[in-house]
């Protein structure tokens, strides 16, 4: 059984790579007391030329300050990090297994190099860290009377072997120093042979990033390397499906499902990860950023791709101003935006049709299924290009989602008219059936402050001895917006997000972090996870998920980012550790 040490040990470790930080300091760490070097009061050789990178190369980067950004993790997230080693070197070490006294060895304030090799799902690394004085870092590991290895030279490099034999330090892993001054440490001594030599020489020779850490994925590795494993794994998936499908119309005599077709569904979904795997393929360049403050975590990402050709390549992206977010009410729980152009909503909305009258069949007669497709298509005609969807809650008020969506004057009846169609859908037994409905009725009410508003009325059945459940569905298409709710009580919701008292722009913090991604966002999903729960005061603490995609060329420039309050990493923790 692991003791709590072992717990807090582990979760460090998944804390630190989550950060994509931890790979490059934990294989710092088992480099850590690793002595090499040129002999004793030698001074350390200019870096040597380069090399040609790896053939199976994935990724390689760079950290410009550990220590500094190992600090602000620490002051930030708290927790199990506030409890490791103040600086770069001593958390490798430690994390290791290695002395500490070889920690201080380490310059934590000058660049930390790493890369990544070999197979995706078990890729072979190295790290690359600077001593601060070569010559006393070989006397702890090599030359005092308690150094715990020899050295073994290959070129400029000096590879460590315990003493007493081994297959290498810390349980394999592979140890060196250059004679240019760098502590170097690789996943087993096979790699710190085949990757030292581009680690040590190629990066310490490029152009220092603006961001603290930084990582360039290799095409080749996206393309060649993931685009595959990823296929193997959706037709593992695939096949685990469709024999589960098998052997359950086995059991019952050869009989199709009642409510859907799972061979279909599968058969929609193949067509689906398709067009995404073919989007990674497209990928040319990608590159990564991660940069911490004493408050948030910031990770962004910027690729690069061929545009779609009809072979699954980079498609358009429809990217404006964050603006209908921000009017979103301040106490959302979530909050997503979504922009999309007339031709990639009705593309969607084919994609969507074809999905659910496959899946349904037979089971949708012809008028209704005739409806759906008034529904989807009116829908997709009539809404604007920017599209809100807000979940909301808390004591005393109304729980639920809202959707809210620009439309003119000349579609807001088409608009309208989709989501009633919808509505009246759920009578038809394909719906009404597998969803247990029990009372699905139609009639309309006043919402506070915005007018008259479409409702349905639906008693959804209970499972075992689980009470009914009551639900709603409010809608309106006046002022140039077409606003749905469902909930429990839908046209409170209206109000609530029509005419909020505060919105996410009155809030400081949420404003900056919206209005930090600028013009050009397609996609954002910001959360709130603490105001799940809003009876006690809880902090402004949120989350955001974005893309987008900046400026004009033949080439599409995508971006990706996530933002993160030092308060949600925190409460992560807490619940990894049980708390």
């Amino acid at each position: 059984m692991r003791g709590p040490g072992d717990r807090v040990r582990n979760l460090c470790l998944a804390a630190t790579a989550a950060l994509a930080l931890a790979t490059p300091w934990v294989a710092g760490c088992s480099s850590c007391g690793k002595p090499d070097g040129p002999p004793p009061g030698e001074a350390p050789a200019a870096l040597e030329e380069k090399v040609a990178a790896p053939d199976d190369l994935l990724a390689d980067g760079v950290a410009l300050t550990p220590n500094a950004t190992w600090g602000r993790l620490q002051r930030g997230v708290g927790g199990a990090l506030g409890l490791m080693p103040q600086t770069a070197g001593a958390v490798m070490c430690s994390l290791a297994g290695v002395d500490l006294a070889m920690g201080p060895e380490v310059d934590g304030t000058s660049p930390v190099y790493f890369a990544f090799a070999g197979d995706v799902e078990a890729p072979s690394w190295i790290v690359v860290a600077k001593l601060v004085e070569l010559r006393k870092a070989r006397g702890v590991l090599l030359e005092s009377e308690t150094a715990k290895y020899t050295g073994r030279d290959e070129g400029s490099l000096t590879v460590l072997t315990p003493k007493g034999g081994g297959a290498g330090v810390g349980g394999g892993v592979g140890v060196g120093v250059t004679r240019s001054g760098y502590l170097v440490v690789a996943k087993d001594a096979a790699t710190l042979t085949r990757l030292g030599p581009y680690a040590t020489r190629n990066l310490p020779r490029e152009a220092p990033p603006k961001a603290p850490v930084h990582v360039e994925v290799r095409p080749k590795a996206l393309a060649g390397r993931l685009r595959p494993l990823l296929e193997r794994r959706w037709q593992a998936t695939m096949a685990e499906l469709l024999d589960s499908d098998a052997k359950q119309r086995s059991a019952h005599g050869g009989r199709a499902p009642d409510f859907a077709e799972p061979r279909a569904i599968v058969a929609v979904a193949d067509g689906l990860v398709q067009r995404r795997l073919g989007a990674i393929g497209a990928i040319e360049k990608l590159s990564v950023d991660l940069d911490a403050t004493d408050e948030d975590l910031h990770i962004a990402a910027e690729l690069e791709g061929a545009r779609d050709a009809g072979d699954g390549g980079l498609t358009p992206m429809t990217v404006g101003a964050t603006t209908p977010l921000l009017d979103a009410p301040k106490d959302s729980i979530a909050a997503l935006l979504t922009r999309s152009a007339p031709e990639e909503r009705a593309a969607d909305a084919k994609d969507i049709e074809v999905a659910l009258l496959t899946t349904l069949g037979p089971r949708l007669p012809e008028a209704e299924a005739t409806k759906l497709r008034a529904a989807i298509g009116g829908f997709a005609r009539g809404r604007g290009d920017a599209l809100t969807l807000v979940a909301l809650g808390g004591e005393r008020k109304a729980k639920g989602l809202v959707l809210r969506t620009p439309v003119g004057a000349k579609d807001s009846e088409i608009a309208r008219r989709s989501v009633s169609d919808a509505a009246d859908l759920l009578r038809a037994p394909a719906f009404k059936d597998p969803l247990r409905l029990k009372k699905v009725q139609r009639t309309t009410g006043e919402a506070k402050g915005v007018g008259k508003c479409d409702v349905l009325e639906v008693l959804i059945e209970g499972k075992g001895k689980l009470p009914d459940t009551k639900l709603g569905l409010a809608w309106e298409a006046e002022g140039g917006v077409l606003c749905a709710a469902l909930g429990d009580d839908p046209l409170e919701l209206v109000t609530r997000a029509s005419r909020p008292e505060q919105k996410l722009s009155d809030e400081k913090t949420l404003a900056a972090y919206v209005e930090a991604l600028g013009k050009e966002a397609s996609f954002v999903l910001l959360g709130q996870p603490f105001l799940v729960d809003q009876s006690k005061p809880v902090p402004t603490a949120p989350a955001v998920l974005a893309w987008g995609s900046r400026g004009e060329a033949p080439v599409p420039k995508r971006w990706v980012r996530v933002d993160v309050s030092d308060r949600v990493l925190r409460e992560l923790m807490k619940k990894q550790l049980g708390f």
